[in-house]
């Protein structure tokens, strides 16, 4: 799908950390892709971070159960990452360009998924969580979603109404 926003890139992140989250969410995604198109399904995960330690670690590769969709834990206490950790991003799949269907009258339906986009459902979880994201789509090119500047309210993050986050694909070896 061709539009404004195929055009843009991410940078490469440049601090310790962030190359370290972003080095370990290429890896998770580039390991389930394959598995993700054959299956149909979307697969996830959350990268997390051990304070005292520095460790960085993922869950996952979490199944998806269908093709535009996978629950990776942000409705759980810590997004069901280990005790003691601290969740610091996120990542899945997108696994499909269109669905087709057919009518009870036998017309075949395309319908063309936002593959190539980190929008609602995507940017909900991120925005809402002030967490970065990370997706591969079926050509195998990885995407960065970073949320707008956020600050908490009543527990909960926030953002200006104004205030968009950033996506794009990543400048990696693989998307060359």
């Amino acid at each position: 799908m061709a539009d404004e926003y195929n055009e843009r890139v991410q940078t490469k992140a440049t601090t310790r950390d962030g190359m370290m989250i972003e080095r370990l969410a290429v890896q998770a995604l580039v390991k389930i892709i394959g598995t993700s198109l054959t299956e149909r399904l979307e697969y996830g995960g959350v990268i997390h971070r051990h304070p005292a330690t520095g460790v960085i670690a993922r869950t996952g590769p979490i199944m998806g159960d269908r093709d535009d969709h996978v629950d990776v834990s942000d409705g759980k206490p810590n997004w069901g990452c280990p005790e003691g950790t601290v969740p610091v991003g996120w990542y899945h799949t997108h696994p499909i360009k269109e669905k087709i269907s057919v009518t009870p009258e036998g017309v075949v339906v395309r319908m063309p998924m936002e593959w190539d986009k980190f929008i609602d459902g995507d940017q909900v979880i991120s925005d809402g969580n002030n967490m970065i994201g990370y997706m591969i789509d079926p050509d195998r090119q990885v995407w960065r979603y970073d949320p707008p500047p956020a600050f908490m309210v009543n527990g909960k993050w926030a953002t200006w109404a104004e205030d968009k986050g950033f996506w794009g694909k990543l400048k990696t070896q693989l998307n060359k």
